[in-house]
């Protein structure tokens, strides 16, 4: 059986479950596939204050898909991309 990354990072740290919890995540949100958004958002910029209409957009189609979305900026990025990794663990 094909397992995704963040399905491993999970069994393997466990104690993310509570803290995602804490974030606002639901517990079914838990057992979903985790797909991090990674934009360049920012109202500083002229250029970029529109960006998080896009991540809004990404975010429902990976809800709509069944999977579990989150938003990284360029201000804070992800430090733990492990979690959210599209491949499943045994793709080529």
């Amino acid at each position: 059986m094909r397992m995704y990354h963040s399905e491993e990072v999970r069994r393997l740290a466990p104690e993310m479950d509570p803290l995602r919890l804490g974030m606002g995540w639901k517990l079914e949100d838990l057992e979903k596939p985790k797909v991090i958004i990674e934009s360049t958002f920012g109202d500083s910029h002229p250029g970029s204050a529109h960006l998080d209409q896009f991540v809004n957009q990404a975010l429902k189609g990976i809800a709509d898909a069944g999977g579990k979305g989150a938003h990284s900026s360029e201000d804070g990025p992800a430090r733990h991309k492990e979690f959210f990794s599209l491949r499943p663990e045994n793709a080529d």
